[in-house]
């Protein structure tokens, strides 16, 4: 008798493991489940992350992020406000003030800057194109620019920078930051 329960014992103990479902929780909180009957082997070591960047281009000519049609350029560009020297009332910047702002290609294809609007935050107008001329952005450089606020003055501003790439039009915004100390 005793013989025969522990064999029933570990029968059931082989039957019941052999149908188990293993859950496995990874770092991204996506779960993966395993049918233990169905998998031999699950390596859970940790692996090295790759030290480049998958979504950066190279220069393997089979590559589609090396094609300038396929490349996001607006991963790569930015706008910021970069100081100046501002009065202000309030949430006003008077007439006079000059706020600097930045335009960055960290790309690694030129852009051609075409356009910067200054828009008031509150109000919603926004000034006619500040930029003279069309420039050129080379890859991995910024360009600055400073505008001056006229007389009607501009609350909480942001500007918008308008540019180039493979022939389509991108914009990018900054908008204001008051430094107080």
């Amino acid at each position: 008798m005793k013989k025969t329960f522990f064999t029933v014992l570990f029968l059931a103990i082989v039957s019941f493991c052999s149908a188990q479902t293993i859950n496995v929780h990874l770092k991204n909180g996506e779960v993966v489940k395993y049918e233990s009957d169905k998998v031999e082997y699950v390596d859970f070591s940790e692996k090295e992350e790759s030290s480049s960047d998958p979504t950066e281009p190279t220069d393997d000519p089979t590559n589609p992020t090396d094609d300038p049609a396929n490349y996001d350029i607006t991963q790569h560009i930015s706008a910021y406000f970069s100081g100046g020297s501002i009065s202000q009332r309030n949430d006003l910047i008077v007439s006079g003030s000059q706020l600097n702002w930045t335009f960055m290609n960290s790309s690694k294809y030129n852009v051609v800057l075409t356009g910067i609007v200054l828009i008031d935050g509150i109000k919603g107008t926004e000034t006619s194109n500040l930029l003279k001329e069309n420039a050129e952005v080379s890859a991995g450089k910024s360009v600055t620019y400073s505008i001056t606020v006229g007389l009607a003055g501009v609350s909480k501003p942001k500007v918008r920078f308008s540019y180039i790439y493979d022939g389509k039009v991108y914009a990018t915004e900054a908008v204001y930051k008051s430094f107080s100390f």
